[in-house]
């Protein structure tokens, strides 16, 4: 081998490697960069699907609060009222007892049904001497 082609062959490597370390930098670059820009992607995508489910969350606190305040006890009462029933005069209180037949073990079942609290009962002019 010649000086001469020794030195061009002492050039020549050095310039390679950098060109190939220039490209795998470049390559390396854009890869960061798709997986960065993904990243951003899909983190505004969960943002934006966290503040979706804030506001179920939040319509759902208030659907369970209205239907807490038009089931409530007053409520009920108050359109109770409205539709025309009202607390009876008396109660009537009915046991039943209900014997079935002997079960293979040759045991009776008993059932007895109480009831303790006023009913609601429709009321109409009838019912209050006054006239239909």
């Amino acid at each position: 081998m010649g000086f001469k082609r020794l030195r061009e062959y002492r050039l020549r490597r050095p310039l390679g490697l950098a060109i190939a370390s220039a490209a795998v930098l470049g390559v390396l670059t854009i890869l960061w960069l798709a997986v960065s820009t993904r990243s951003a992607i899909l983190s505004a995508q969960l943002s934006d699907l966290d503040d979706k489910w804030k506001l179920i969350e939040w319509e759902n606190t208030e659907l369970e609060r209205n239907i807490g305040q038009l089931t409530s006890v007053q409520t009920m009462d108050q359109r109770m009222r409205v539709a025309g029933f009202g607390l009876p005069e008396r109660a009537i209180y009915i046991t039943v007892t209900v014997d079935l037949p002997a079960t293979p073990a040759g045991l009776f079942v008993t059932a007895t049904l109480t009831g303790t609290a006023p009913l609601m009962v429709p009321r109409t002019p009838a019912d209050s001497g006054g006239a239909p």
